[in-house]
């Protein structure tokens, strides 16, 4: 008669050998940093690999195969390479991954950057970041790359803003925002009725010339004095904004493609579509509530120089952008692929 024992089959007269005893030296386990260093120096270490979900270790049936809760993870990312996320290979087909579009581990200048310790989160549009903004060395300390121009273009009320607000919450770093309605001519020599007949939807009203002037400082890691204008009294107030340089730089405006001094600045292009309602809702009440105008002023504008000159200017030039947005903001699984294109962006610059 035979039984089971360990790892081989025993007769029940054969004599029972004692156990050897094995003692085993165990190393205590190293506390690794929370938080890996914000530098650009070689030989950085990062954070160790998520791990992955552990079994359900619940009561079952016997027989019953334990299911496997894991999820795909996204490991460290070595220096050097695509911002593309890794994906574990045990995870089983058909489970719903756990990873954003980018990673949250990103090699930058060959250190690994955590973009989780200043956005608190993978995603944009969770609302919950940490107040300060940081940036690798390598993209702020001399020598420095050209920093990141980006153009969001789009109707009057698309939703451009919102869009450069993801991007900057995604992101972490402090960018610097440049708005073209800032940049309207000075219509101070023209009484107030011949200020409310402009035409402020058409290339003319803007001063392009001061604007690449001041894109071509920001490129240059210069600081800028922005413009600022009185939209009641339609002239260029006597206060301006010190917009300092950054790796990154948003600029948005409905006519930002129309001119190609401006276009050739840029490096990523988008466009926000989004319905002809819905951006008129949202300028009306914007305008109103803002900026001080009534309610019949809003909708003369719209219909006689909002509506023709969008539909002369800024609807064909979304030829020029490299990225469409339809519902702007709200889309966010667009929003999310530019988020991961400029982290790439990034990372080619300190390559």
């Amino acid at each position: 008669m035979c039984r089971w024992q360990g790892r081989a089959w025993r007769s029940a007269d054969s004599p029972r050998r004692r156990p050897a005893t094995v003692r085993v030296a165990v190393r205590p386990p190293t506390k690794r940093p929370r938080t890996p260093r914000l530098g650009c120096g070689s030989g950085g270490r990062g954070p160790a690999e998520p791990r992955l979900a552990r079994r359900d270790r619940t009561s079952r049936a016997p027989g019953q195969q334990p299911r496997n809760r894991s999820r795909i993870g996204i490991s460290r990312e070595s220096p050097g390479r695509d911002v593309g996320s890794s994906l574990d290979a045990r995870a089983p087909l058909g489970v719903a991954p756990s990873y954003a579009p980018y990673p949250r581990l990103t090699s930058i200048g060959g250190d690994i950057f955590d973009w989780s310790l200043v956005t608190g989160h993978w995603s944009p549009f969770t609302g919950h970041r940490s107040p300060h903004l940081r940036s690798p060395s390598c993209l702020t300390q001399p020598p420095r790359p050209r920093p990141l121009i980006i153009g969001v273009v789009g109707g009057s009320g698309s939703g451009k803003t919102t869009v450069a607000r993801a991007i900057h919450e995604a992101t972490g770093i402090d960018a610097a925002f440049v708005d073209q309605d800032a940049y309207y001519k000075d219509l101070g020599h023209l009484s107030m009725d011949d200020r409310r007949r402009v035409n402020f939807d058409h290339p003319d009203a803007l001063d392009n010339d001061l604007m690449v002037e001041q894109l071509e400082a920001l490129a240059a890691w210069r600081p800028i004095q922005k413009p600022t204008y009185d939209y009641a009294a339609h002239t260029r107030a006597a206060a301006v904004v010190t917009v300092q340089p950054s790796p990154i730089v948003i600029v948005d405006g409905i006519l930002l493609f129309t001119d190609a001094r401006l276009r050739k600045h840029f490096d990523i292009k988008l466009y926000v579509d989004v319905a002809d309602d819905i951006r008129f809702i949202r300028r009306l009440q914007r305008d109103v509530e803002e900026r001080g105008r009534t309610m019949g002023d809003v909708i003369r504008q719209y219909l006689t120089t909002v509506r023709p000159m969008h539909m002369e200017f800024v609807e064909p030039s979304k030829r020029y952008a490299d990225v469409i947005l339809p519902e702007g903001g709200h889309n966010k699984i667009g929003v999310e692929m530019v988020i991961a294109r400029v982290i790439l962006e990034l990372q080619r610059r300190v390559a």
